[in-house]
């Protein structure tokens, strides 16, 4: 177990016992998240001061859902904002990603380059081209997103496997 590993484990330790909080507070202060950005920053703040800044603010959070009531819209909201700016700089310092970042993008760029191909197909069918030229289209369409979700999935797979997934 190499040092980064002993800092992450201890930083899930220290932030919230998951077993204090219901399942459907869990699901709605998004605690796997923050559990996730925990680990991510602590094994980033030996590196980088502002992950050390970072570390602290996300002992205030374990301490908001600990020990409070029931969030204030207005804290809540707060709460949100401060997870989605560690999780920026995560992103855009240390280049981290989403889970499935790479599936999503890839499928969408296949897909829309695909309907726009099929629209293709319907304008040149409306000019008395052949229903082929729909048909090649569509199957087109469905074989791009099949291939571009493969090679999404597997730069996801090296991803993780890299540790770099939020």
């Amino acid at each position: 177990m190499n040092n980064n590993d002993k800092l992450a484990r201890a930083a899930d330790n220290r932030l919230v016992r998951i077993e204090d909080i219901p399942i459907s507070d869990q699901k709605r202060y998004r605690l796997p998240l923050l559990l996730r950005l925990a680990r991510q920053v602590a094994t980033l703040s030996p590196e980088c001061e502002i992950c050390r800044s970072l570390q602290l603010q996300i002992a205030q959070l374990g301490a908001d859902l600990t020990y409070r009531p029931p969030m204030s819209r207005q804290s809540f909201e707060d709460y949100l904002l401060v997870m989605k700016s560690i999780a920026t700089h995560l992103r855009r310092s240390h280049g981290l990603v989403d889970k499935r970042y790479y599936v999503k993008r890839y499928v969408l760029i296949s897909f829309t380059f695909g309907i726009m191909l099929v629209l293709l197909g319907l304008i040149l069918l409306s000019f008395g081209v052949t229903l082929l030229t729909l048909n090649i289209t569509l199957i087109a369409l469905i074989t791009r997103v099949v291939f571009s979700y493969t090679i999404g999935y597997f730069m996801d797979r090296r991803t993780r496997k890299r540790g770099r997934v939020i």
